[in-house]
């Protein structure tokens, strides 16, 4: 196309031009252009990839390459690595405190019986052994309980993400590619040619599988 077909406002700035059923002209009239001569909200900036203006510089400009390693990762959305991140990781914590030596609560119990054994001896070296051991073994109980919240917060997101994996693998079961959708509306078409003789009936059939295929083809 030339430099002086390309579609104006009455400024003479440049527009997308792009299908817009919200614009009373039926096009786009938006001048913030890409790439590729099309806004933002028409992939103007689709035309090579990444190429939004923050994408290269600016608050995007250090995460170029992890962004690009994502977009260009066909398995970037599948979820089952954060489902095993979150398994190995809770796998982890329960083996710290399922060890031998994990506080409980009869433990606990046995630890204030010899605070209270060295209290009644009158003996300040035995004391603060005694309230020194008793102090330790509830900071390792705090560090054990605040895993086993771990643990727990761990495992909800863990099922939350199978839930959402296995409604995404559900959906990508019950659907077909556009390639045999297209194939499937030429067949019809080709059987509507052959076996209906009606041209009214003929391009009522194809007005419908217009309709039907709108919302693919958009």
């Amino acid at each position: 196309m030339r430099e002086d077909d390309l579609p104006r406002n009455v400024r003479g700035q440049r527009v997308c031009g792009a299908k817009a059923r919200q614009s009373p002209t039926g096009r786009c009239r938006s001048t913030a252009l890409g790439p590729s001569g099309r806004c933002r909200m028409h992939n103007g900036w689709a035309v090579s990839g990444l190429q939004h203006p923050g994408y290269k510089k600016g608050r995007f400009g250090k995460y170029r390459k992890p962004i690009q390693a994502f977009v260009d990762d066909p398995t970037a959305l599948e979820l089952r690595t954060d489902a095993g991140i979150l398994n190995a990781r809770r796998d982890e914590l329960v083996e710290v405190v399922g060890r031998e030596d994990a506080v409980t609560l009869a433990g606990i119990e046995a630890s204030w019986r010899r605070v209270a054994e060295a209290a009644a001896s009158r003996d300040p070296a035995r004391v603060q052994a005694a309230f020194t051991a008793h102090g330790e073994l509830l900071v390792r109980a705090r560090r054990e309980a605040d895993t086993w919240v771990e643990i727990e917060r761990l495992t909800l997101a863990k099922a939350a993400i199978v839930e959402r994996e296995t409604r995404r693998l559900e959906r990508a079961a019950s659907s077909i590619p556009a390639e045999a959708a297209w194939a499937l509306v030429e067949a019809l078409q080709t059987a509507v040619r052959e076996h209906v003789a009606d041209p009214t009936v003929r391009r009522l059939v194809a007005d419908a599988i217009a309709r039907a295929m709108r919302p693919v083809v958009h």
